[in-house]
């Protein structure tokens, strides 16, 4: 896996307007993996202890935090891998994002992962993928033939099928995603997803109803000329969100982070950093993390504002309840961090 190296870094922010019983929190680095310098780690995934990414060259790597060991658990040669999922019957999916635009999945207990979608246009531009818990699945792409991408996968059913053009609101062929940790897809239950876009403003695009209607919702993002949307979602449950993105070539003028309180049909403007954000996660109660060029940041009252926790920043990021977790970076960096 190439070389490791020990550190002993800490960073730690002071807590805003959080309630009495939050305590601040440190983000400490407990060690850093350099493999393939090559490779560049954007897909992340985590449960059960294990963490499982996704690399540039097609490397599934998973790192054992009972083991406290990282290994290549698969290849799939000249895949440039973006997003992995769990499903919940503990099989995993993993997205490839183009030259083909490919869909993978590994079914239980298999040591492999299969092709189970392959986009036959060359143009086809996969950014994100996520399941609901009773296994219906969800992905979608940049728009093609004149209309959105989204792709679904029905129950116990490994193919994938097109949503239909006429499903979409006109409007929503403007606007494209972003695969920079695969995670501006989020399903939510009772059938709803939601899908984070962008062009010279973000929008959200949403289905009530496991995809047969969707609505194109505004978000409170500034517009930017040569482009700014959402880089990705997360939820601590049905109703109460958050979004992150930005600009990537200009990363400290944007309006970068939202939230919603109503599952997504409405969203309002963060206080706090607003710099280029790739990726975002919830940790517990109301604390979520985000990281992205120039930083990692954290917010304690669910996405209402935000302050700067740490100034090295990753692709993805991932936390398990009891603090311990990991971030993914480009040039074969894999990061442990603990959360205290």
């Amino acid at each position: 896996m190439g070389c490791a190296e020990n550190t002993d870094h800490t960073a730690s922010t002071k807590k805003g307007s959080e309630s009495p019983e939050q305590q601040e929190l440190n983000l400490t680095v407990t060690h850093s993996f350099v493999t393939d310098t090559n490779e560049h780690y954007r897909g992340l995934e985590i449960h059960d202890k294990v963490a499982v990414i996704g690399g540039s060259q097609g490397n599934i790597l998973v790192y054992d935090f009972k083991l406290d060991s990282l290994r290549i658990f698969f290849t799939a040669e000249g895949i440039h891998i973006r997003d992995i999922d769990k499903i919940s019957d503990g099989s995993h999916t993993a997205l490839g994002i183009t030259q083909p635009a490919q869909i993978l999945f590994r079914d239980m207990p298999s040591d492999s992962f299969i092709v189970v979608f392959e986009g036959k246009d060359s143009l086809m531009f996969l950014d994100g993928i996520d399941f609901w818990e009773n296994e219906y699945g969800i992905a979608f792409g940049d728009p093609i033939d004149g209309y959105p991408l989204v792709l679904f996968r029905e129950l116990y059913d490994k193919t994938w099928s097109r949503v239909k053009e006429v499903d979409f609101p006109k409007e929503a062929s403007n606007y494209a995603g972003f695969a920079a940790s695969g995670t501006s897809i989020k399903c939510l239950p009772n059938g709803v997803a939601i899908i984070g876009l962008g062009n010279e403003t973000a929008k959200v695009l949403r289905t009530p109803d496991y995809g047969m209607t969707w609505d194109l919702i505004d978000v409170p993002f500034h517009k930017e000329p040569n482009g700014t949307g959402i880089y990705s979602m997360a939820f601590k449950d049905s109703l109460n969100g958050v979004a992150v993105g930005g600009h990537w070539q200009n990363v400290t003028c944007d309006s970068s982070k939202i939230y919603t309180t109503d599952g997504g049909l409405s969203w309002h403007l963060s206080e706090g950093v607003q710099e280029y954000r790739s990726c975002v996660t919830y940790y517990k109660d109301d604390v979520y993390i985000s990281t992205g060029t120039t930083g990692t940041d954290i917010s304690y009252d669910g996405g209402k504002s935000w302050q700067l926790l740490d100034t090295i920043g990753y692709n993805a990021i991932a936390f398990q309840k009891d603090g311990t977790g990991i971030a993914v970076g480009s040039y074969g960096r894999i990061t442990l961090l603990e959360l205290k």
